[in-house]
C-alpha cells in the first residue's frame, strides 16, 4: 500500500507493481522507477547491485517510507529462458565475498540497458544478503 501523501512523486500513467516489502511504480517512457518501502532500505552497495540516483524519507501518517529512484532495468522474469539462466549466472559469479542468494529470484534481477552496453543488476535490495 502506498500512501496517499506519497502518490504525489509518482508520475501519471505510471505502472505499479507490487513487491513483497515494496510498491514499484514504473514510470510511463521506462526511463526509471520509483520504489516505496516502510522504513529503511539497506541497498548493499555492491557492483551488481542496482543503485539508486536519488533516495529521499518521507514521513506519513503509517510511519517513515524510503523512497528512491532507480534506472529501469528488464526484469529477467520479462527475458527468455536462457537470458534469464545467464544472467542469474552472471550475478552469483560476480556476487562479493561473503554475499549470498537470499532471495534472488526472476523478479529480482534483470538487465540494465547502458550506453557501454547491458549490465546483469540485483534490482531487490534484499535479493542478497551479506553473512554475518
Amino acid at each position: 500500500m502506498t500512501p496517499l501523501n506519497l502518490l504525489s512523486l509518482v508520475p501519471p500513467g505510471s505502472r505499479r507493481v507490487d513487491g513483497t516489502r515494496a510498491t514499484v511504480y514504473i514510470t510511463p517512457d521506462d526511463a526509471g522507477v520509483i520504489r516505496m518501502q516502510a522504513g529503511k532500505v539497506n541497498r548493499p552497495n555492491i557492483p551488481v547491485m542496482l543503485q539508486a540516483t536519488s533516495v529521499e524519507y518521507r514521513d506519513t501518517p503509517q510511519g517513515r517510507f524510503t523512497v528512491e529512484r532507480l534506472p529501469y532495468a528488464t526484469p529477467a522474469r520479462d527475458l527468455p529462458q536462457a537470458d534469464r539462466f545467464a544472467g542469474r549466472q552472471y550475478i552469483m559469479a560476480h556476487l562479493p565475498d561473503g554475499y549470498f542468494d537470499y532471495d534472488l529470484n526472476n523478479g529480482n534481477y534483470g538487465r540494465l540497458s547502458t550506453v557501454s552496453g547491458d549490465l546483469w543488476v540485483v534490482l531487490d535490495p534484499d535479493a542478497v544478503r551479506k553473512a554475518k
